[in-house]
């Protein structure tokens, strides 16, 4: 059950990652486009989403995988170590 909720954390942590640097190329490459075919009147009204944006893609891109490694490290704290085999004397 731990290894599948791990496994799980993994995936979401490297889904977000993935997530967020598309966001960030994608948002970076509009907004210069934009300053390429508008300049000045695009930088004026459309800097302050920019930055909302890439802060956004920088808070889940450091976010969720600082999120999902505190919770596998929770899970490996209570996690109970194996019951030992008796061993019985010959």
């Amino acid at each position: 059950m731990q290894e599948f909720l791990i496994s799980g954390l993994d995936s979401i942590a490297a889904g977000a990652r993935l997530l967020a640097m598309f966001a960030f190329v994608a948002v970076n490459l509009l907004f210069v486009g934009g300053i390429i075919l508008r300049r000045t009147s695009f930088v004026n009204r459309w800097t302050s989403p920019w930055l909302a944006a890439n802060l956004v893609a920088l808070g889940l891109g450091a976010g969720v995988p600082i999120a999902t490694g505190l919770m596998k490290m929770a899970l490996g704290a209570t996690h109970e170590p194996p019951v030992a085999a008796s061993v019985n004397p010959k």
